[in-house]
């Protein structure tokens, strides 16, 4: 939440699942849309995905994410909506 929080993002709701034997799926409802994380420790990887609108940064979201956890590669792609600014 530290990253939704520093990005000028409003959490609405935060939904998290945990599988079994590993791995967790994390939902952040936001104002602006929203934010998802999905692990998959059994290959080591990691999938982000913000989808926002407005004034709120999700590139802010992102950096707290890394910095939580640390990874040792990280591969970005940034897609803008059409026409939307």
């Amino acid at each position: 939440t530290r990253g939704v929080e520093g990005s000028g993002a409003t959490l609405l709701n935060l939904e998290v699942k945990r599988f079994e034997p590993q791995g967790v799926t994390v939902l952040a409802l936001l104002a602006e849309s929203h934010a998802s994380l999905h692990t998959y420790p059994e290959v080591g990887a990691l999938f982000f995905d913000a989808f926002t609108c407005g004034p709120c940064d999700p590139e802010t979201i992102l950096a707290a994410v890394v910095a939580a956890l640390g990874p040792t590669e990280v591969e970005r792609r940034v897609m803008r909506r059409g026409g939307l600014r």
